[in-house]
Parts: structure tokens; C-alpha cells; sequence
């Protein structure tokens, strides 16, 4: 079996997005569980993803050179309450994961980290 080096890694791992104006993405569960977006300053708003499996994981990594606003759909949990709509710093690389609950069609998610970028 062959190695595979950085720049050629299975499609399934990450999907890089880079906003070319403000619209909402939603994740698409079939190509990757791992997305970053670069809204460069564009105002973004994650729909609810695309083909979600009970327990699937997904990790959304957002950063934009410049201050835009994020809003989630509300499928979308953190601590058991929606998402709220926030405006994210420029420079800073903001790191969410969590699964999916099929019974109540949540995403339960966790804030990992909110760093410069």
C-alpha cells in the first residue's frame, strides 16, 4: 500500500470553501465531515448540512481576514440552546465540532476554540 503525502489526501477528509459573497453554505455530509470557510469578510450563514447520519461528526473551522457576521440555522446547538448570530473578529479561526441526534434532528455542538488566526 502506498503513502499518500499532505497535498493528496482522500476527498472525504476536508472541504476548503472560500466565500466569494455573503450567502449560506451548508456542509455537505456525503463529500466530507470536516469544512473550513474563509469568509473573508463577507457575511456567512451555515445552513443546516446536507445528508446527516445519526451520531455523524462534523467540524466546522471559520475564519475571515476581515469582521463579518455569522448566523447558524437552527439546527444548530451549542449547550442546548440554538446558536446566536455574532459578529466574528477578523484574523481569528473559530473551531466548532459536534454529532448528530437523528431523534431530535439537533447538532450538538461544542465551541473548541476561538483563536488568533
Amino acid at each position: 500500500m502506498r503513502q499518500r503525502d499532505r497535498d493528496h489526501r482522500p476527498s472525504k477528509n476536508i472541504i476548503a470553501y472560500t466565500a466569494v459573497a455573503s450567502a449560506t453554505y451548508y456542509p455537505e455530509l456525503n463529500l466530507a465531515n470536516v469544512f473550513r470557510i474563509d469568509a473573508s469578510g463577507y457575511d456567512t450563514t451555515f445552513g443546516t448540512p446536507k445528508n446527516p447520519r445519526d451520531c455523524q461528526y462534523l467540524r466546522l473551522e471559520i475564519v475571515s481576514a476581515e469582521n463579518m457576521d455569522v448566523e447558524f440555522s437552527a439546527a444548530y446547538h451549542v449547550n442546548g440552546a440554538e446558536v446566536a448570530a455574532e459578529t466574528h473578529e477578523d484574523n481569528v479561526l473559530l473551531v466548532m465540532e459536534g454529532y448528530y441526534n437523528a431523534d431530535t434532528e439537533i447538532w450538538n455542538m461544542v465551541v473548541i476554540s476561538v483563536l488568533a488566526a
